[in-house]
């Protein structure tokens, strides 16, 4: 058979331990059997030419071979690209479908992704629920600043097992489309049902209620300033915690009456959809020391920045007396204070630019535990000006202002019917 240009394509090569004929393709050795024989040569150029069909990259592996650690691998690259906002950075569901994947891995990462199906997918299910220790150790246990998160329950809730295995459903769809594992592989995953409340073996967990105001009271004058009027503007506009953290000066539009504030990016930006929150009297007072500050922010620049609180939390500290030393300073002790002081930078956390909810609840959760309230989290404040607004507006004006597409959706936010009714039952006695 005639040889190939050399330069043009890999070569036939021959391996001198095994004698067998092998093809460099993209840096993965392709072997083709004995070096010199027909054989060798029909599987050199049928290899070629799916490489170069393939758009010179190594066609997928077969169906044996093509392992369930190697979807996920592959799904994650694609998660890294497909999950991101505008900007250009990735949202919180990278993360989320990687920690998905920890218990699909430990159990079934060396099976071939074509045999993966509906009996494996309830075990991995089960096994969210049981969390052995060993899958305790492989999880995600850092957050996003490498500091150690608080101890994980033993299992998972019922609403978070949902999720992950919607995710890994997901990732057979996917491999589905992309024609990676057969398509009936997808659709016996598809046929297992979320798990009910109630009906399994998975731990519920409570609703999330509106936060009494005597709680938040509590807590404002123990927080920076940023974060006060971020709490106050939840509670006043109905934001949600993410809304508040990213707001920049050029969103805020105060030529409007009322004021309107159109955030670039939040929860269904995706969709399409846009978000406009008007801020009336009491929210523009809560803003106005921001907007109006010497030097005037930027506009591009978060509102809010850990970084001035930080400054500013520096400059009221009233320094300590030093004492005064027994015996002179040595060359020794400036070299020892400044390797300290070297070490102590390294451990320092750096304020960031701005706020993201993690940070924001933490700061709110500290506050909380040195007043001596129960710890609220920041979406509750969204639940709690919901309540009100369908108490005191209706439910349609509520659905308007918390920017919902259906009044179904702000049921879930809003409690005013059962205040109502009890109201009603004391009237009547």
């Amino acid at each position: 058979m005639a040889r190939p240009k050399r330069g043009t394509i890999p070569g036939y090569r021959r391996h001198k331990q095994s004698g067998q004929a092998y093809v460099n393709l993209s840096g993965r050795q392709v072997l083709l059997g004995p070096h010199g024989s027909p054989a060798s040569w029909r599987a050199y150029h049928r290899a070629v030419a799916e490489w170069q069909a393939n758009g010179r990259r190594v066609p997928d592996k077969g169906a044996g071979d093509y392992l369930v650690r190697d979807l996920v691998a592959e799904y994650l690259e694609h998660a890294e690209v497909y999950y991101r906002r505008k900007d250009g950075s990735p949202t919180s569901e990278v993360e989320n479908t990687a920690g998905s994947m920890v218990e699909l891995l430990h159990l079934y990462g060396d099976v071939p992704a074509a045999d993966f199906g509906l009996a494996q997918l309830r075990v991995v299910r089960e096994a969210m629920i049981a969390r052995p220790p060993e899958l305790l150790a492989k999880a995600p246990r850092r957050t996003r600043d490498k500091r150690p998160r608080r101890p994980m329950l033993a299992g998972l809730s019922r609403a978070n097992t949902n999720q992950r295995i919607g995710r890994i459903v997901r990732m057979f769809r996917w491999a589905s489309v992309e024609e990676k594992v057969p398509e009936d592989v997808f659709g016996k995953l598809r046929a297992l049902s979320p798990l009910k409340a109630h009906h399994s073996k998975a731990r519920e967990t409570e609703p999330k209620k509106p936060v009494d105001w005597k709680d938040v009271e509590a807590v404002l004058p123990r927080v920076p300033r940023q974060v006060r009027a971020m709490i106050l503007l939840q509670w006043h506009c109905a934001m949600r915690p993410s809304e508040v953290c990213s707001m920049k000066p050029c969103e805020i539009d105060r030529k409007a009456t009322p004021w309107r504030y159109r955030p670039a990016q939040h929860k269904t930006s995706w969709r399409g959809r846009s978000r406009v929150v008007p801020f009336g009297p009491r929210a523009r007072e809560v803003l106005a020391p921001f907007l109006d500050r010497v030097p005037r922010p930027a506009p591009d620049a978060p509102l809010f920045r850990p970084m001035d609180a930080h400054r500013e939390r520096r400059e009221g500290r009233v320094p300590k007396e030093k004492k005064r030393k027994r015996r002179p300073v040595t060359p020794h002790d400036v070299a020892r204070v400044a390797a300290l002081e070297r070490e102590a930078a390294k451990r320092r956390r750096v304020p960031g630019e701005a706020y993201d909810v993690r940070g924001y609840a933490q700061a709110i959760a500290r506050a909380c535990d040195e007043a001596e309230v129960a710890r609220w989290s920041p979406g509750r404040l969204r639940h709690s000006a919901a309540t009100r607004l369908q108490a005191e507006l209706g439910i349609e004006e509520a659905r308007c202002v918390l920017g919902h597409s259906t009044a179904q959706v702000t049921m879930v936010y809003a409690q005013a019917d059962e205040l109502r009714a009890a109201a009603a039952l004391e009237r009547l006695g």
